[in-house]
């Protein structure tokens, strides 16, 4: 009788070790291209404006900023509107990147008011792999969803 229970918990074990062993795989992108655009909402006249940066460690300069543009509404009486930010990057090496990005306001103190950091992955052919979008460290009321997702070409 104690064989069999030895022997079941053995098998119970070993089962649990494989099962755990196959959850920490590694995460499969959700979408990859050669260059990556982030389109980020603005309105420049409440004085926020989008700032990035990269992670530092190992996963540095894994992509860079290739163009940086502007995008508002054309016509007469549209002051204060907004617009769009929009960043494209290219990748330069392999390896992992995580790029942070906060609306924040860079005079008087450097306000926050939220950011989020997107998970990146360039693979050996230099796609940019994106593997995941997260809230970063300013605590705010805005969802993940909130923040644009990458586009990739």
């Amino acid at each position: 009788m104690k064989k069999i229970i030895l022997l079941i918990i053995s098998v119970l074990t070993i089962v649990t070790l494989v099962a755990c062993g196959a959850t920490t795989s590694k995460k499969e992108p959700k979408a990859k291209g050669k260059k990556m655009t982030l389109a980020f909402a603005t309105n420049p006249t409440t004085g926020y404006d989008w700032t990035f940066k990269f992670e530092e460690g190992d996963d540095k300069g894994k992509i860079f900023l290739e163009n940086l543009e502007n995008e508002f509404p054309k016509g007469t009486g549209l002051v204060g509107q907004g617009g769009f930010r929009i960043y494209n990057f290219k990748a330069t090496a392999p390896g992992p990147q995580k790029l942070t990005f906060t609306y924040e306001r860079p005079w008087e103190g450097g306000e926050k008011a939220y950011d989020v950091v997107y998970e990146l992955n360039v693979d050996s052919d230099l796609n940019i792999e994106w593997l995941d979008k997260q809230k970063g460290i300013i605590e705010s009321e805005e969802k993940v969803d909130f923040f644009p997702d990458p586009i990739f070409e």
